[in-house]
């Protein structure tokens, strides 16, 4: 099933109390250059597993009408890696695991949020699926 994400999950607005945790780069504004890609800083994409083949399912957007404020946004796109199938555009605040594409780890936080809001833009392709998932879960090492 090909499945084409296309998110700005731009410039989260992380609406909690004040004095707790934040999401680390919620408005992607940071980014950390590597030779072939950048990546949201504090953030996990499988760039690196798909860089090689000249995919990248994770990108900065600063176009004008890509960004809610500020100067980026992440645009994240499900592409065809040849010889692998499709590759999802996934970021997550843990480390994604290439076999499983599930998330490990995450950002600590210890308290019950009073809301959760931000932007977004999804422009469907065909029978495309889009989802946004925030995980609280109790987890002591």
């Amino acid at each position: 099933m090909k499945r084409v994400l296309f998110l700005l999950f731009c410039f989260c607005t992380w609406n909690f109390s004040p004095a707790q945790n934040t999401i680390p780069n919620a408005g992607f504004e940071t980014w950390n250059p590597n030779p072939n890609y950048d990546d949201p800083a504090s953030w996990g994409t499988i760039n690196g597993l798909t860089y090689f083949l000249g995919v990248r399912t994770v990108t900065k957007a600063t176009a004008a009408g890509e960004y809610h404020t500020g100067t980026a946004a992440i645009k994240l796109e499900s592409k065809t890696v040849p010889l692998q199938g499709v590759a999802p555009g996934i970021a997550a605040t843990g480390t994604i695991n290439p076999n499983t594409q599930a998330v490990d780890g995450g950002v600590a936080y210890n308290r019950r949020p009073i809301s959760f809001t931000g932007w977004y833009r999804y422009e469907p392709n065909g029978t495309d699926t889009c989802s946004i998932d925030a995980r609280l879960t109790r987890w002591n090492n």
